[in-house]
């Protein structure tokens, strides 16, 4: 251990030399080059090894989201174009159901409800125009009867 007066001997004598000699004044706290080249080397084999291990990883990704593509198209031709298929069917056979039943079913009551109707429309015509003739003639037989 050194005391107060020898430290400050020492650095008194550090001081003397560096002025002497600038160019052999080395600090500890900058290492050079060469101290720092085992750990630029170190610093790079696991950069590489880590952009390494990303590009078999997205290589991998890239594969797997190629299979699940060609699954999905697989998925579509197997399962989904039958439904489709039979969805197509299913609205051809509404289709003839319901030309079916408006052939044989609803144009023939809808005549008939048309006829009905202009019957109707025909009788109610005729009670209105006998309406109108016997109101006309009353009062013909009323000037006959006044005559007579």
């Amino acid at each position: 251990m050194l005391t107060r007066n020898a430290r400050v001997m020492k650095a008194k004598a550090v001081v003397i030399r560096a002025m002497k000699h600038p160019q052999n004044i080395h600090f500890s706290f900058a290492p050079t080059a060469e101290a720092w080249a085992p750990f630029i080397q170190i610093f790079r084999d696991v950069f590489l090894l880590i952009l390494i291990l990303e590009s078999i990883l997205l290589i991998t990704a890239f594969a797997i989201l190629m299979l699940q593509a060609a699954a999905f198209l697989m998925l579509l031709k197997t399962e989904i174009k039958p439904i489709l298929d039979n969805a197509r069917q299913t609205t051809r056979t509404t289709k003839a159901t319901a030309q079916f039943v408006n052939k044989n079913a609803v144009d023939p009551l809808i005549q008939i409800k048309s006829f009905f109707a202009g019957l109707l429309a025909f009788i109610r015509e005729l009670i209105q125009i006998r309406a109108l003739l016997d109101a006309g003639q009353e009062p013909q037989a009323q000037e006959n009867e006044d005559d007579g």
